[in-house]
C-alpha cells in the first residue's frame, strides 16, 4: 500500500515538473524562432523576395521585443521600397529612427532611408540624415553594415550630383584594409563608373563595361548587381548610339524584368523606347512607353514619367494625331514645372549646406504676423493676401536666385582651380601644382619619414610622333597617364606631367628601393598597354630615374637634380629601366 501511494507521488512530481520546464522553455524557443526567422527574411530580402515577405508574416505572428519588432518593420518597410511606394517606405521607417541612434539598425535605418530621400527628392531632410549618419559611422566597427551605410551616402550624393564628394567617398572606403563582400565591391564600381560618368563622360569607354561585366556578372542577380546596366544603357543614349542601347537592352531584358524591380525596370524601358523611336521603330517603341505610363506606381517616377509623355506626344505627332500629341505635350509641360521646382529644391538643400538662410527665416516671420494680421481684416483681406503672396514670391525668387548665384561662383572658382593646376591632354596635375604640392610636403618633414621621387621619360616618343603621328602620341600620354591612376595610392601625394614626355611621381613612407619596385609595376602596366590598332604592336617603355629624401636632401631642386642624374644613366645604360641616384658616383642601377 505504501509503495503504491509513493509510486503515484513520484508521477504527479514528474508530470508537474514537466509542464513547469515546458512552461519555461517556450517562450525561449519562440524568442529565438522569431530572431532565426526575421534574419534569415533579411538575407533573402534582395535575391527572393517572396520568400522573405512569407518569413515576415509568419515572424509578426510571434511574440517579438521591441528590437525585434522594429527589425521586421524596417524589413517591411524595404520591401514596400522595392515594389515601388518609396514614399509610403519612406514614412514608416522615419519613426524608427528616434530609437536606434547607435548600432547595427541605426546604420541601416538611416542608409536605406537616405537612398529613399533621393527617389522622393527630399533633400533637405538627406543633408540631415547624412551628417547623422557620418556621426554614428565614427563610432561603429567597419563591418558589412558601415559599408553598406557608406554606399547610401554615395547614392544619395549621385542623386544631388555631387559627383567629386561621391568619387571621394568611393577611394576613402576601398582605402581601407577590411575585405569586402563581391556584392559590395560590385556596388561601389559601379557607383565610381556612375561618378567618373558625371565628370567626364567623355573619357568612358568599353573598358569600363567589360570591368563592371567582370566584376558583377557572375553574382546573382539581384537590384544592386545589375544596376550598371541601367548607367549604360543611359550612356549609350546621351551619345546617341541608338543600335548599341537597343542591343545592349536585349540582352539583358529578361534578367533585368525578372527581378520585379519596378524603378530599375522602369528606366531601362525609357532609354529603350527612345532608342527605338530614334531608330524609327515606332511601333515598338508606343508599345514599350505604353506600358511605362499605364503603370500606376509610374506616378511615383517624376523624370521617367516626363521623358515618357514627351516621347508620347513625338509618336502622336509622328501619326499626326495632333490633339493626342497636344494631350501629352500639357501633361509633360506640368510635370516639368515640377521637375524644375525639385531642381531649385535640390540647389537650395546644397546651399544650405554652406549659407545661412537667416535672412529668409525672418521672411517668414514676417509673413506669419501678416497673416495673423490678415485673419482680423476681413473687408481688405483678399487684396492685402494677394500683394503679401507677391512680396513672398519676390523675395524667396531673390533668396534662391542669389544662393544660385553663389553656387555657381563657387563652382565656376573650383573649375578655374582645377583648370589652372590640371594638364590639359592628360588629366594628371601640371607642373606648377607638382611644385607646389611636393614644397608643401618637405617644408614640414620630419626626420622619420622618407620621401622619394620618381621621374621618368617616355621612350621613343618622338619617334612615334614622326611614325604615326601626334595624335597617337598624344594617345600614348594619355595611357599612361591612366596607368598612374589606376596604381594611385595612399603612398602617392602627387603625380603629374612636367615636360613634354616627362612624368613625376612623389611618394610617402618609400624608400628608392620601395619606389624602384613601384616603377617595374608602372612599367609592366605601359607593357600590356594594347597598341596593334594604333602602333602596330609597338610596346611603350619608359626610363626611370629615382631618389630619395635620405640620400639626395629635402630640397625639392636637390631630388629633381638627383631624379634627372638617376635618368641620364638609364638612357644612357639602353632605356627601358630604372636607375636609383647614389650620391657617390651619380647613379647605380
Amino acid at each position: 500500500m505504501f509503495y503504491k501511494r509513493t509510486k503515484i507521488a513520484v508521477k504527479q512530481f514528474l508530470t508537474i515538473s514537466l509542464l513547469l520546464l515546458f512552461e519555461f522553455m517556450s517562450p525561449l524557443c519562440a524568442a529565438q524562432e522569431a530572431i532565426e526567422l526575421i534574419e534569415q527574411a533579411d538575407t533573402l530580402r534582395v535575391t527572393e523576395r517572396q520568400s522573405s515577405v512569407a518569413l515576415l508574416k509568419k515572424a509578426s505572428r510571434l511574440t517579438l521585443s521591441p528590437y525585434e519588432q522594429d527589425y521586421l518593420n524596417y524589413l517591411t518597410s524595404f520591401h514596400v521600397a522595392m515594389g515601388g511606394d518609396i514614399s509610403k517606405a519612406a514614412r514608416q521607417i522615419e519613426p524608427l529612427l528616434s530609437r536606434h541612434v547607435s548600432g547595427r539598425l541605426a546604420l541601416r535605418l538611416r542608409a536605406t532611408l537616405l537612398s529613399l530621400y533621393a527617389g522622393t527628392k527630399e533633400w533637405e531632410k538627406g543633408v540631415i540624415l547624412v551628417n547623422e549618419l557620418a556621426t554614428i559611422q565614427k563610432e561603429a566597427p567597419r563591418d558589412t553594415d558601415w559599408y553598406t551605410a557608406r554606399v547610401g551616402q554615395i547614392f544619395f550624393f549621385l542623386h544631388l550630383e555631387l559627383f567629386d564628394d561621391a568619387l571621394q567617398l568611393i577611394l576613402d572606403a576601398r582605402s581601407y584594409p577590411e575585405v569586402i563582400s563581391e556584392e559590395l565591391n560590385c556596388r561601389f564600381t559601379t557607383y565610381e563608373f556612375v561618378s567618373l560618368k558625371g565628370l567626364h563622360s567623355q573619357r568612358i569607354d568599353n573598358v569600363w563595361l567589360q570591368k563592371l561585366q567582370n566584376t558583377c556578372d557572375h553574382l546573382t542577380p539581384n537590384v544592386y548587381t545589375i544596376e550598371y546596366v541601367v548607367s549604360w544603357a543611359e550612356l549609350l543614349n546621351e551619345r546617341k548610339d541608338y543600335q548599341s542601347t537597343v542591343d545592349f537592352v536585349e540582352a539583358h531584358w529578361e534578367k533585368v524584368s525578372q527581378l520585379n524591380y519596378y524603378h530599375l525596370f522602369a528606366e531601362l524601358q525609357e532609354f529603350y523606347a527612345s532608342a527605338l523611336f530614334s531608330l524609327g521603330r515606332y511601333q515598338q517603341a508606343e508599345a514599350i512607353v505604353n506600358e511605362l505610363v499605364n503603370n500606376p506606381l509610374s506616378e511615383n517616377y517624376l523624370q521617367g514619367f516626363l521623358n515618357a509623355s514627351m516621347l508620347k506626344s513625338d509618336l502622336a505627332m509622328k501619326r499626326q494625331n495632333f490633339a493626342e500629341s497636344y494631350h501629352w505635350l500639357r501633361i509633360a509641360s506640368e510635370l516639368r514645372r515640377q521637375e524644375q521646382k525639385s531642381a531649385l529644391t535640390k540647389r537650395l538643400a546644397i546651399a544650405q549646406a554652406e549659407f545661412s538662410l537667416a535672412a529668409s527665416e525672418r521672411a517668414l516671420q514676417s509673413l506669419s504676423k501678416q497673416n495673423a494680421l490678415l485673419e482680423s481684416e476681413l473687408s481688405v483681406s483678399h487684396q492685402r493676401m494677394l500683394n503679401t503672396y507677391l512680396v513672398v514670391v519676390l523675395s524667396a525668387t531673390l533668396i534662391l536666385l542669389t544662393l544660385v548665384s553663389l553656387f555657381r561662383h563657387r563652382q565656376q572658382r573650383k573649375r578655374l582651380i582645377t583648370t589652372a593646376n590640371t594638364d590639359a591632354l592628360t588629366g594628371l596635375a601640371n607642373r606648377r601644382c607638382f611644385t607646389e604640392t611636393v614644397s608643401s610636403y618637405l617644408r614640414d618633414i620630419e626626420p622619420t619619414t622618407t620621401y622619394s621621387l620618381v621621374l621618368f621619360d617616355l621612350d621613343n616618343l618622338k619617334w612615334v610622333n614622326d611614325g604615326f603621328g601626334h595624335q597617337n602620341g598624344d594617345w600614348v600620354l594619355q595611357q599612361v597617364s591612366q596607368c598612374i591612376s589606376t596604381l594611385e595610392s595612399p603612398s602617392v601625394l602627387s603625380a603629374a606631367r612636367i615636360g613634354g614626355e616627362e612624368f613625376a611621381i612623389f611618394l610617402r613612407d618609400m624608400s628608392a628601393n620601395q619606389a624602384q619596385k613601384f616603377a617595374a609595376q608602372l612599367q609592366q602596366h605601359f607593357q600590356v598597354i594594347d597598341t596593334n590598332e594604333r602602333l602596330d604592336s609597338w610596346r611603350i617603355s619608359a626610363s626611370f630615374g629615382i631618389c630619395d629624401t635620405q640620400t639626395a636632401g629635402v630640397q625639392l631642386s636637390e631630388l629633381l637634380n638627383a631624379a634627372d642624374m638617376a635618368l641620364y644613366q638609364a638612357k644612357r645604360a639602353g632605356k627601358q629601366q630604372a636607375v636609383i641616384y647614389q650620391p657617390a658616383n651619380n647613379a647605380t642601377t
